[in-house]
Formats: structure tokens, C-alpha cells, sequence
């Protein structure tokens, strides 16, 4: 009975408050709960570094290909992961994602060799976003918005 009284119930207590604490905000008019968030244009956590989506039109048609580039400026670190991901932006879905795994940085802050060109078949407004994770968790990331027509 003392365990429960010392060590679990407080758990419990604490579970609970925060959850009621937690709810409570999130019904407040304006508010909502986003835990995947794209702030600015880019962004990094761990040392900074700025990443160039290259070629990224505004407005492409069912049937043609999304193609880019990409260039980084400022890395705190040479090789790292990297995922493409086009999200719908109405839903917040992502319909599209390729990880290149191991990818490594020349000296002009290029990836070579990264191949990006998928077809959006749906007319919309979409966002690609792009993510570089190091093995020291670095995140390097960088989005635009297009619509398909």
C-alpha cells in the first residue's frame, strides 16, 4: 500500500492534471496543438545552416514532373540523411517521400548524386519540405509551396 501511495498514485496525479491543463488550451479559441511545425522558410536546430531548393516552380500541371536541386550553405556537418517529402496542404498529408541515406556534402555545399522528379497527378496546393538529419541529430530543413493544375 506505501508503494502505491509514494510512487503511483503521484504518477497518476500528474498524468491527469496535465492532461486536463493540456485540454483546457487547446479548446481556447485560436489555439491548436501542432507538433510538426514549418515556421520560416528554413530553419536548423544544432549549429545553424541554411538549404536551397533549386528549380521549384510555383505551378505545375498533372503531367508534369517536380524536379529540384538542391544546394546548402553554413552545414555544422558533412553527411547526413536526407528525406523529400510533398505534403497536400489542405490535409497535412504527405503523398509523396524519397530518404537518401548517407548523403555527402562537396565543398560547395552541393549533394551529389540526389535525383529528385515525382509527378503530382491530383490538382492542389502542396509543400515540399526538405530534411537533413546528421548522425548527431543536426536538422537542417528547408520548404516551398506549388500548386499542380
Amino acid at each position: 500500500m506505501r508503494v502505491f501511495v509514494v510512487f503511483i498514485l503521484p504518477v497518476i496525479f500528474s498524468i491527469s492534471l496535465g492532461a486536463v491543463v493540456l485540454n483546457g488550451i487547446v479548446e481556447q479559441p485560436g489555439r491548436e496543438l501542432n507538433m510538426w511545425q514549418f515556421g520560416g522558410e528554413f530553419s536548423s536546430s544544432h549549429g545553424g545552416g541554411i538549404v536551397g531548393i533549386i528549380g521549384l516552380s510555383e505551378e505545375y500541371s498533372t503531367l508534369e514532373p517536380v524536379e529540384i536541386a538542391l544546394q546548402f550553405d553554413h552545414l555544422p556537418f558533412d553527411c547526413g540523411d536526407l528525406y523529400i517529402t510533398i505534403y497536400e496542404t489542405a490535409s497535412n498529408t504527405a503523398i509523396i517521400q524519397n530518404g537518401f541515406f548517407n548523403q555527402c556534402f562537396d565543398t560547395q555545399g552541393v549533394i551529389n548524386p540526389v535525383e529528385f522528379s515525382e509527378i503530382v497527378g491530383t490538382p492542389g496546393s502542396y509543400e515540399l519540405s526538405v530534411e537533413i538529419i546528421s548522425q548527431e541529430l543536426d536538422v537542417i530543413n528547408g520548404r516551398g509551396l506549388f500548386t499542380v493544375k
